[in-house]
Formats: C-alpha cells, sequence, structure tokens
C-alpha cells in the first residue's frame, strides 16, 4: 500500500516487476495464481481499478472483475479448488463469513451449526487448504462441541478435527502435502 492508501498487485517479467493495471483503494494480502489471466486477491478494499470489488477480485489478464460483488470484512484467507473460491473473513462492521464458498455465482457460509460450528465474532481462518474431498482450515475457530480447535477439516458438510484436535487458540497457517 503506498502512502495514499492504494494497493498493488505485480508481476515479475525477466528481472523487472511490473504492477498488473488498476490499483486498489486498501491492501491485497491475500493472492491465488493459476496464471498471468487467472489471478485471484482477496484483502481489504471495495474498488479493483474502476471496478467495485468488495474484498475479493479477478484478474482475467485484460482487467478486474468481481465475483456477485465480493463479499464482507477484510479477506483473511483464500484459496480456490475447482470452480469454488474460498474465503474467510474478518467483520470490519458489515457481517463476515468464517468460511465463505462463491460456486461461480453467488456466496454462501459453509460454517453453520448444521457443520459444527456457529461462527462468532472472535473466530477466523488464517489459511484454507484444499484437500481430496474437503479442505484445510486453519485458525482460531472452535467447533461447537469442543472436541476441535485450531485446524479443522471440513468435509460432506461438517467440520472435525484434524488428527483428533489442536489445542492452540489459533494457528497461523498449515501445509498439507
Amino acid at each position: 500500500v503506498d502512502a495514499s492508501g492504494n494497493g498493488f498487485v505485480a508481476r515479475l517479467d525477466g528481472s523487472a516487476l511490473t504492477p498488473i493495471p488498476g490499483a486498489f483503494d486498501g491492501a491485497p494480502n491475500q493472492i491465488d495464481v493459476v496464471s498471468d489471466t487467472d489471478v485471484v486477491v482477496g484483502g481489504s478494499f471495495t474498488h479493483a481499478g474502476a471496478v467495485a470489488a468488495a474484498n475479493v477480485a479477478h484478474w482475467d489478464g485484460a482487467s478486474w472483475t468481481s465475483f456477485a460483488g465480493g463479499v464482507p470484512g477484510q479477506v483473511t484467507a483464500l484459496a480456490r479448488d475447482g470452480g469454488h473460491i474460498y474465503v474467510s473473513t474478518y467483520d470490519t462492521g458489515n457481517g463476515a463469513y468464517l468460511l465463505g464458498d462463491f460456486d461461480g455465482t453467488s456466496w454462501k457460509e459453509l460454517a453453520g451449526p448444521a457443520a459444527g460450528i456457529t461462527p462468532k465474532p472472535e473466530f477466523n481462518f488464517n489459511r484454507i487448504v484444499p484437500v481430496k474431498g474437503g479442505l484445510v482450515v486453519a485458525g482460531s475457530a472452535v467447533l461447537d462441541d469442543a472436541s476441535g480447535r485450531g485446524v479443522l477439516v471440513y468435509r460432506d458438510g461438517k467440520l472435525t478435527p484434524l488428527g483428533g484436535g489442536v489445542g492452540a487458540i489459533g494457528i497461523s497457517d498449515v501445509a498439507v502435502t
């Protein structure tokens, strides 16, 4: 973010760092790159270039676009799997997704009592890792039955503790092989 509060995403062209056209009016802090023409960025912004894109935007190699207008809250974790985009957002005053899912058309919350977790303002994920048939999520969320916290697995509509549960209050990252 520069002195005026604008954020940028850049690419390495040989040995030169080249900003992608279209500044953000806030900080992009999450990025998922498939190719030069398929980049998803999340963060704390309302516009990507001239496009209204609340906190999440897509670069197609020529312009920025929005995913159904964006998401409420600052994006703290971002991942893609197949045709889905997953986010966790921090409530900045207009709601949040603990585990949001964009299915190509609209956003929905995957977390909820039916999944085993009731979203709370203090809950958040810092990392989302797609795995075969599900997602591994890491952060500060606790399952409703207190059987797991920190690192959870989302599969078949349910969140379960990874490996019997992690006792840490919060996890900032996780790697899966």
